[in-house]
């Protein structure tokens, strides 16, 4: 175990075995918060053009900040099976995580796909917010399968104690 002494906290105390998976939540939190974020800024470009602010899309433009706003969720899907891979989650979680990854990323790639950059605008924000929504879904996801997995214990310790 690691152990750090901080002031005011107290000692703090890790197991080096769930490093990894403190990482990896760390990293799909990035990857899926940063593609939400650069698909929304697709939305805002004209307004940020005009007030000078950098965002990707005002940067390398719009195409780009698509790509790799899709990019992002791919990786975020990735790390998220990791997750599951080195982790307790079960199949609670992995299931509806990859059917909403498969959703997300067709929501992803149809931005990039679209031509027009008005249309791409305006899909951007739907975009952005289904890419946050598979944020969110996704901790809830994690969750709920960890809560469903501690009733499960807990129903189990206290059914063999009254046998």
């Amino acid at each position: 175990a690691i152990n750090i002494s901080l002031p005011l906290v107290g000692l703090l105390s890790i197991n080096r075995a769930q490093i990894i998976p403190m990482v990896l939540l760390v990293l799909f939190s990035y990857f899926a918060d940063d593609a939400h974020d650069l698909a929304e800024g697709i939305n805002d470009v004209e307004g940020d053009r005009k007030l000078g602010v950098r965002t990707y899309a005002t940067s390398f433009g719009e195409e780009t900040a698509a790509k790799i706003s899709f990019f992002m969720v791919v990786v975020a899907g990735i790390i998220g099976i990791l997750l599951w891979l080195m982790t307790l989650l079960s199949l609670i979680f992995l299931i509806p995580f990859v059917l909403l990854w498969f959703y997300t990323l067709n929501q992803s790639y149809s931005l990039i796909k679209s031509t027009n950059a008005s249309q791409r605008r305006a899909q951007a924000k739907i975009v952005g917010k289904k890419q946050y929504d598979f944020l969110l879904f996704s901790y809830t996801l994690i969750f709920l399968d960890v809560s469903f997995q501690l009733l499960n214990a807990f129903y189990l310790h206290f059914s063999t104690v009254i046998v």
